[in-house]
């Protein structure tokens, strides 16, 4: 792969030469020296946050139902950040979305406590939000997240991401 500036990056880790990249995957960083015109293999010792957005869609040609839309495994541990919610209407109280997390199926937790702090739109077609009042914000590995519209009006088409960061 060659950058416009002429730095070329190697295809795989095997094409580098004269760095040992034993652990490479797991330890190390792949870093390019301009000055040298030498690729290195530095370990890392840095925490490094990983961002996702992780949700559902739904397209469809007739009025969405409420209900559980969705299930999503969490590859990480993780604490939700925010989320943003985008519908084809801009109805009043259109739409409003619970999410639940559980690791067997048979027992969910709801992740908000009061309704006011669900994700829900009402006069816009688009919104987010950063805040999360009364969210239980800590999800770990492997856990399964279930989400389920409560209500909805008039809407076709939904599009909704919850904001995940690593810990």
């Amino acid at each position: 792969m060659q950058f416009g500036i002429g730095i070329s990056i190697p295809q795989n880790f095997n094409d580098l030469n004269d760095v040992d990249t034993t652990g490479v995957l797991n330890d190390y960083i792949i870093h390019y020296d301009a000055a040298t015109s030498k690729w290195t293999a530095k370990m890392d010792t840095g925490v490094t946050t990983v961002y996702d957005a992780i949700g559902f869609s739904i397209v469809s040609d007739r009025v969405i139902s409420t209900g559980s839309k969705g299930f999503r495994s969490v590859p990480f541990n993780c604490n939700i950040v925010g989320w943003r919610l985008v519908t084809d209407t801009n109805s009043s109280n259109s739409i409003k979305i619970s999410i639940q997390k559980t690791t067997n199926y048979s027992v969910y937790d709801e992740i908000i406590s009061t309704e006011i702090d669900k994700p829900q739109l009402t006069d816009t077609k688009d919104m987010e939000d950063f805040t999360l009042n009364n969210w239980d914000i800590n999800v770990a590995t492997s856990e399964i997240l279930r989400f389920t519209i409560d209500t909805v009006l008039n809407v076709k088409q939904v599009h909704f991401f919850l904001y995940i960061a690593s810990v």
